[in-house]
């Protein structure tokens, strides 16, 4: 084995067990983050800090549609992404602002999905994939539909959006997630008056994040204590790998492999 591809096997090893560890942390602490702050009812939970879970429905306004599939909703994600090969990088992601009511069998309140930390796992998804260019707006595919009435913000976030999609000329992947109506969802954020939303202090950001999953709450910590157990489990076959790729590219077999688990015991 030459040394520049166990050069580039040691730094593929290497970048996969730096994001294992980075998903391995992110996973539990995210996990205990969600057992640590108690589940309250809505009619029960007090102003600041809260985690809810309920069933979503539209607002007064009026149901939503989400932009490409025109399935009523009262919350839309859409992410694009420009993959080449097996490499994919993330190039747009634009979610609804419109507020929605999130009920359960004590009450009511109201969601401002604002700048929440997203867990889609089990939101409705459709998926697509093309090069789109000016031509596509003809059969109205990729217009937006009719939506209740939105901030200028929203509707100038929704045109700059609408002109990305019909006026590129690579080949992209859109994944479109929606909250329907009646879903159950897991909400944890900043409770003001009778609105959740993201805390306007930054310094609470940490302490209290703002989080909406189309998973409840028992459900959502399950999976991110399996995303850090596989991360971890990763990270250590990957310092496996690499330790092997190393000690058999330089020789002296036995004596690297003694050296190295006196080392680790």
């Amino acid at each position: 084995m030459s040394d520049t591809t166990v050069l580039d096997v040691l730094m593929y090893c290497g970048a996969g067990t730096v994001a294992c560890l980075y998903y391995m942390v992110r996973g539990y602490l995210t996990s205990r983050g969600i057992v640590d702050m108690p589940l309250s009812t809505i009619a029960a939970s007090a102003q600041g800090p809260v985690a809810v879970q309920g069933k979503a429905y539209a607002a007064d306004s009026g149901s939503l549609k989400a932009p490409h599939s025109g399935r009523p909703c009262v919350f839309y994600n859409i992410k694009v992404e420009d993959r080449n090969g097996n490499d994919s990088s993330s190039v747009l992601e634009y979610s609804s602002k419109n507020l929605f009511i999130l009920r359960d069998e004590t009450g009511e309140c109201q969601i401002d999905p604002s700048n929440a930390r997203l867990f889609k796992d089990a939101m409705q998804q459709v998926f697509w994939s093309g090069k789109f260019n000016k031509e596509a707006k003809k059969d109205g595919s990729l217009c937006f539909v009719s939506n209740p009435p939105m901030t200028e913000v929203d509707k100038l976030e929704q045109r700059q959006l609408d002109t990305f999609l019909v006026s590129s000329g690579s080949n992209y992947f859109f994944t479109e997630s929606i909250i329907a109506a009646e879903q159950v969802i897991y909400v944890e954020g900043f409770k003001d008056q009778n609105t959740i939303r993201q805390a306007e202090r930054v310094e609470l950001h940490r302490e209290c994040p703002f989080i909406i999953s189309s998973k409840d709450k028992d459900a959502l910590t399950k999976n991110q204590s399996s995303i850090s157990f596989w991360a971890f489990t990763l990270a250590v076959v990957s310092i496996a790998v690499g330790s092997a790729v190393y000690i058999l590219s330089h020789g002296n077999f036995d004596e690297k492999i003694l050296t190295l688990l006196a080392n680790l015991f």
